[in-house]
């Protein structure tokens, strides 16, 4: 009967940038239609297949699984233009598991092997893989109704003789759609009388691409995105006609009274069609084991093995711990997936690829801590397994594994030699519509103008307290959002189809970390998407998606941190012979600590924020738990809810004066002065007070923090009952069963924090006890980033490190620790590749240092090392140690090429130069030309645009005291600010660009970029500002700005998890110029200054010697032209030694302050030709 008719052809958001209805809203519509099954259809994917079935049956709704697959025109191999380039449709539907299989094989070949332009099955495939698929005609695009509007009946009707011939005759039928088309009227009639003379039945569709009529519009824009051209283009694509919607089964019997067979077939289908995913049991790749043990006896083995090596004396408590865990894991099935995680992990250690010490839950577990998977012993931190892996619920533990970031891929090509290449995938994920984002697109297709879309994009919040940040959250949020919304047409208009295309895909990427291994091929079980050749395959569907099915997907994270440090210890092993040990630290080094303390971060795990350090500051922490702690403090929760100031009140008490909630709680509470900060803690809570199994009291975790409400009341009457016994009163029951409802929305892992702090502890360990080797390997884990190398070079200064110039005789292609130095990688210098500086460094190694420029063209490789590449090293300063400055070098460059070209051609044919020395065989190189070097402003800039920094100089150093003096905030910093606190800033430094526009009203506005020693930001002058500072914006004046930070998105392309990516301004306020006096006019110029030194004592003397040591390395890391005065005091003699000329010293207040430090107060100062 037509009453029953279904849905079988559907488009949801997964056909991307086409579909413009969401998964969950179809199966709400069909719910509301009264529809008993309905289908998902999208175009040559199955992204999101499991979303479908899982929203379905929560509704009742029985789903069809299909795809509406393009297919090659000749075989899917074959890929010329124009041949290839036009495709057909073709709908499958699934009816049972091999069905499914079939689909999913094809759909996974459509990618891998067939992706041209679009993913393509052939008809080799069609034959292969048609058991178990209904296939109907499809679209206008689909060969059958192709055929037919091209005016070739009889080509059509072979098409569709061969279709019934693949898929049989009762599983192939005729798709007859009306949406008012004058083409579909044509192919229909066309179909009709196929299915007469054939005996082909028909189907009636509607190609469902929306929900509402009214959404056509949205559909609309999405396909305008898509080709990046507006609803006023006449050579958009559109699809002409408003009916592609979900409609009723009355709408489609108005449509089809002539048909009501073709309605009613389509629950004959639906019928037929009885796939659905089967239950989450793991699917786990098989784990060989020797030795004829099975895999349960082979971890017990290993686990006690571990424990035996770790633990000096295995305890009762340590055994019994390790004992319930593994019954645990081997009740529940989990062994085989702990001997996987063990294995990689082994292999990665035994073959010197850096790992981590653990992270999230997992180091909550004893048998994890014994098979070396952590590093963190559970029992000393009172970390808990159940919040790792509960025994009440049979849930996939998940153990994420953190990696060098450069070797990661290793790891993962192991894991595809133990298991098979095809039983490994990536993981997909999407790039979603943000907000603001949304409004920008929907904006430039409505075609309205720039200024009125950028003013509603900017008045969504970065952040809303307690909510998403969502186009509906920011309307009721904002009030003048708000009011536009509700009273201008054209943003209201706006703002309701952003609302519409907010959230929905956009684009897709390969997900950071995730990695899915099965027990068989990959499409096997599971669709792969691959859009071209060099592309790595990955899953259809997301992470979350898999777990629901059962597979096994780890997270292999490449961790920048973990190269730095395994880059460090090389360093220093290859400096001093000592091993570092870097999973076996000493945990009480104070130097260690002091680096936290101190608040002189940069560079360690997780404490670089201003915020954290902030928090150092105040704990002034002493051991691992202190950091432990601060990891868990520094979060928005704890920050904004008081938790943090507490928790420092607390501290500062005698430990007996502590106020707990209840007595009963101190034993919990005690680790953090009585503040609840921990997850484990609130575990404890509902363990000791309420008696909860530590189980049980995940469970409620769990509810608490996914608001799963059913769920907390039934565990709520619980916690009371339980509670009121210990407590002795229900209202403080209760009072302590909100109190953890409230912590449950921001509290932290306490196991995670733990893994997280020992980093930050190695690196804090490095950066004190072998500063240079840590702070080279910092800088070169940065070196696609010219801000960070610039912040981290900074921090050098402060440590006293000197960072020397990029250098073709001592240099790297990374930055290299040469004794207490560190030389600037060449790789970090623009336009001289991985090749050229493997040309230079390996005949550099072979043959010594290079001593002139016509010597270095006549011995590298050429082909390599290029004009470009040598006029880079020469700006930059990286050939400032052979002959020569660098303006003469510049100018000799083609010259040398020609002569390096001519010396290795007669090389290689062995004839000597015709000019030469006979004995030694050496030719006679040119000289360079008589040019006076480039002037200093020159020189600057060349460093500055080839290194991204001022190294050898800084044209701020002059003003270092005024700029320090006047900012609050360093250029660099400004990104950590949240920009939803507007807050007020003062930035210093020098302008490097100016860019003035002219408004519609006839004023002018400025954006400014100002850089200081960090970095640079970009500052936004409006009309009245400029109007009254304009004469002090110039490029190279030094200025301070006062002004409020802002920020607006910028699309960063990335995956479905992704922040969006902020782009920081300050908007000004004040300017004020830097002046020699408060009178002048004009920047003033720098003050020459003379700088003294006095040692007291014999030089003899050890402690002198080594305070000239000091000096000469001071010094040497500050050379420059102020003069330095060094007075030896010898008690009754006093001598004095003048430096000047080079050999003088660059001030700074920098250089003061480390002076100061080593020599005393009163023993550095300083004189001005002024005084």
């Amino acid at each position: 009967m037509w009453e029953d008719f279904v849905h079988l052809h559907v488009h949801t958001e997964y056909s991307m940038l086409d579909g413009a209805s969401r998964v969950s809203a179809i199966v709400d519509r069909a719910a509301e239609l009264g529809m008993k099954s309905i289908a998902m259809t999208d175009h040559g994917n199955m992204f999101g297949a499991v979303k479908f079935i899982a929203a379905a049956k929560k509704k009742g709704i029985k789903p069809l699984l299909g795809c509406e697959i393009y297919v090659a025109p000749r075989r899917r191999f074959d890929k010329e233009h124009p041949l290839d380039r036009d495709i057909f449709h073709l709908l499958l539907l699934i009816k049972n598991k091999t069905g499914y299989q079939n689909l999913i094989k094809m759909v996974s070949l459509a990618h891998t092997e067939g992706f041209y332009y679009k993913p393509r099955v052939d008809k080799e495939l069609l034959e292969k893989h048609s058991e178990g698929l209904i296939a109907m005609s499809a679209c206008l695009g689909g060969e059958v109704p192709s055929f037919i509007l091209r005016g070739q009946t009889d080509e059509a009707r072979k098409r569709a003789q061969w279709h019934r011939d693949v898929f049989g005759e009762e599983n192939y039928f005729l798709e007859i759609m009306d949406h008012g088309l004058e083409e579909q009227s044509k192919a229909n009639a066309g179909l009709i009388d196929l299915s007469r003379e054939l005996s082909i039945p028909l189907v009636a569709t509607n190609d469902s691409h929306y929900l509402q009529p009214e959404d056509a519009l949205v559909q609309d824009v999405m396909m305008c995105v898509q080709e990046g051209k507006t609803l006023d283009d006449a050579n958009r694509l559109s699809f002409e006609s408003k009916e592609f919607y979900l409609k009723s089964a009355r709408e489609m019997m108005d449509v089809f009274a002539d048909r009501p067979e073709a309605l009613a077939i389509t629950a004959e289908i639906a019928e037929r069609c009885e796939f659905s995913f089967e239950s989450n049991r793991p699917i786990l790749p098989h784990f060989e084991v020797e030795g004829g043990k099975t895999d349960k006896e082979y971890l017990s083995e290993l686990a006690f093995k571990g424990i035996e090596k770790k633990y000096p004396a295995v305890t009762k408590s340590i055994r019994e711990r390790a004992e319930f865990e593994l019954k645990v894991i081997n009740d529940m099935g989990f062994a085989e997936y702990f001997l996987i995680v063990w294995d990689l992990l082994r292999y990665a250690r035994e073959n010197g690829i850096p790992v981590g010490p653990g992270r999230g839950s997992v180091a909550g577990s004893i048998v994890a801590y014994a098979l070396d998977i952590t590093q963190i012993e559970p029992l000393k931190y009172g970390l808990l397994f159940e919040r790792f892996l509960n025994p009440d619920r049979r849930t996939m533990p998940d153990i994420d594994m953190d990696f060098c970031y450069e070797r990661r891929g290793e790891v993962i090509d192991y894991a595809k030699r133990k298991y098979g290449e095809d039983k490994v995938a990536m993981i997909i994920t999407f790039g979603r519509e943000k907000a603001r984002a949304a409004i920008r697109d929907v904006g430039r297709v409505l075609g309205m103008p720039l200024p009125v879309v950028d003013k509603v994009a900017k008045l969504v919040p970065f952040v809303i307290p307690d909510q998403k940040v969502t186009i509906e959250n920011a309307i009721n949020f904002t009030p003048e959002l708000k009011y536009l919304y509700d009273n201008d047409p054209d943003i209201g208009k706006l703002l309701r189809i952003s609302k519409q295309i907010e959230g929905l895909p956009r684009n897709i990427s390969t997900h950071a970390a995730g990695v899915v291994i099965t027990d068989q091929p990959v499409t096997d079980l599971i669709p792969i998407y691959q859009s071209t050749k060099d592309e790595v395959p990955m899953t259809q569907f997301v992470h979350e998606d898999l777990e629901s099915l059962g597979l096994l997907k780890m997270d292999f994270l490449g961790l920048r941190n973990l190269t730095v440090l395994a880059d460090a210890a090389r360093y220093v092993e290859k400096r001093t012979g000592k091993k570092i040990d870097l999973d076996h630290l000493p945990l009480d080094d104070d130097k260690s600590y002091e680096v936290f303390r101190s608040g002189e971060t940069d560079g360690v795990f997780q404490f670089e924020g201003n915020t954290v350090k902030r928090l150092c500051a105040r704990l002034q922490p002493t051991c691992i738990e202190d950091l432990i702690a601060l990891n868990a403090l520094n979060r928005p929760g704890p920050l904004r809810g008081g938790d943090v100031d507490k928790f420092f009140e607390n501290r500062k008490k005698d430990p007996k004066k502590v106020e707990y909630p209840h007595p009963k709680l101190e034993v919990v509470l005690r680790e953090t002065s009585g503040v609840l900060l921990y997850q484990e803690q609130a575990m404890q809570i509902a363990h000791f007070v309420a008696g909860f199994t530590l189980a049980q009291a995940d469970e409620l975790r769990k509810a608490m923090a996914k608001k799963k409400q059913e769920d907390m009341d039934r565990l709520g009457v619980k916690f009371i009952a339980g509670a009121e016994e210990t407590l002795g009163s229900k209202a403080a029951a209760e009072t302590l069963f909100n109190q953890i409802d409230s912590f449950s929305g921001y509290g932290f892992n306490k196991s995670h924090s733990a893994v997280y702090a020992y980093i930050a502890y190695q690196t804090a360990y490095l950066k004190a006890n072998y500063p240079v080797e840590f702070m080279a390997a910092l800088l070169t884990s940065v070196m696609d980033d010219s801000e960070k190398i610039a912040k981290y070079i900074d921090e050098c200064r402060r440590m006293k490190i000197e960072v020397t110039p990029p250098d073709i005789n001592v240099g790297q292609a990374i930055f290299a620790p040469v004794e207490d130095r560190i030389v600037f990688g060449l790789a970090a210098v623009k336009n001289v590749g991985g090749g050229a500086i493997e040309a230079i460094i390996k005949e550099r190694d072979e043959n010594g240092h290079y001593k002139s420029l016509f010597e270095f063209c006549a011995r590298v490789d050429l082909r390599a090392v290029n004009s470009k590449a040598i006029e880079s090293l020469i700006r930059s300063g990286g050939m400032d140690g052979i002959d020569g400055n660098r303006a003469q070098k510049m100018a000799a460059v083609e010259e040398a090429m020609e002569y390096g070209k001519k010396v290795q051609r007669d090389r290689d044919s062995g004839q000597t130069c015709l000019f030469g020395d006979e004995e030694t065989s050496k030719c006679y190189e040119p000289e360079l030309p008589q040019i006076e070097e480039f002037g200093m402003r020159t020189l600057l800039q060349d460093e500055k645009e080839l290194i991204g920094l001022y190294l050898s100089h800084n044209p701020l150093d002059p003003y270092r005291a005024w700029l320090t003096q006047k900012a609050n905030i360093s250029a660099v910093e400004v990104v950590e600010i949240d920009p939803s606190e507007r807050r007020e800033v003062v930035v210093a430094g020098s302008i490097s660009r100016v860019k003035t526009f002219n408004l519609k009203s006839g004023d002018q506005m400025a954006f400014v970029d100002l850089e200081d020693y960090t970095g640079k930001i970009l500052v936004s002058i409006g009309p009245r500002e400029w109007v009254k500072y304009s004469n002090h914006v110039r490029e190279d004046n030094v200025v301070a700005v006062k002004g409020r930070v802002w920020a607006k998105s910028r699309d960063n392309g990335g995956g479905e998890d992704d922040e969006e990516t902020l782009e920081y301004r300050v908007m000004c306020n004040e300017i004020e110029p830097y002046l020699e006096t408060p009178e002048a006019g004009k920047k003033s110029e720098p003050v020459k200054r003379r700088v003294h030194f006095r040692i007291a004592g014999s030089t003899g003397d050890e402690k002198s010697a080594e305070l000239v040591r000091e000096l000469k390395r001071l010094l040497n890391a500050n050379s420059g032209d102020n003069d330095v005065v060094i007075h030896i005091d010898e008690g009754k003699k006093a001598r004095k030694f003048l430096l000047s000329g080079n050999s003088g010293a660059r001030y700074s207040p920098e250089l003061l302050r480390i002076a100061r430090r080593i020599f005393g107060e009163s023993n550095v100062w300083v004189e001005t030709d002024r005084q």
